[in-house]
């Protein structure tokens, strides 16, 4: 961008130095120098702050791994920035079993657990700087993808997830609300999907480990 400027500079300084300057040019590539400066401004700026996060979003950073996986610091800072903070008790379900999800989750402290609603049998145990709800999310967005002027169910949890410990703190988004912020950002929605599929790969492995040990 910055080559373009200096382009653009050089294009004005010669329509301007001409016996008769040409104005209309002149103008159009002040307009586009504006703009372009704008633009960089902006990106300056989310650099800035995204070097500068405060030191919760820091730990969050660095502890989940983000930047490992597939996001920037300028992608974490945007994608967080829409996250409402909640807790939940011992005991309280989070998501349950054949009900509609419509929020993401992101586990701050604490433990989760995963049950079979049928005989309460315990899958896996989620613990911080995990999703709940990524793959309903994900299916979500695909279903919009490809039915874009219908109003599309949401996703039915496959188990209850339960919070594990006295209390645990997390961050959550509301599933459309997200859904349009990933839309109007390609590389954040492809980094989220990365993240995604590191943590979903974990859990796996984690859970394929448990059980092979109750054997």
């Amino acid at each position: 961008m910055s080559c373009s400027m200096s382009s653009g500079v050089l294009a004005m300084s010669f329509q301007y130095f001409r016996p008769q300057p040409l104005w209309i040019p002149i103008r159009w590539g002040c307009l586009i120098l504006c703009i372009n400066g704008c633009m960089i401004t902006q990106l300056l700026i989310e650099r800035h702050r995204a070097n500068h996060m405060p030191p919760e979003l820091k730990k969050i950073y660095d502890e989940g791994s983000f930047d490992e996986r597939g996001f920037s610091k300028v992608q974490f800072m945007k994608f967080f920035k829409h996250a409402r903070r909640t807790v939940f008790v011992g005991k309280e379900i989070i998501s349950e079993e054949g009900r509609e999800m419509n929020k993401l989750y992101y586990i701050l402290d604490g433990n989760a657990t995963v049950t079979c609603k049928t005989d309460g049998r315990k899958l896996a145990t989620i613990p911080p700087h995990c999703f709940i709800g990524e793959l309903s999310f994900l299916l979500h967005v695909q279903d919009h993808k490809r039915n874009e002027h219908k109003q599309i169910p949401l996703k039915k949890a496959s188990a209850d997830v339960v919070a594990e410990n006295k209390t645990i703190h997390v961050l959550e988004w509301e599933f459309d609300e997200l859904r349009k912020i990933m839309s109007a950002d390609r590389d954040l929605s492809n980094a989220f999907a990365i993240y995604s599929s590191h943590d979903m790969r974990n859990k796996l492995l984690t859970a394929n480990a448990k059980g092979r040990r109750t054997d």
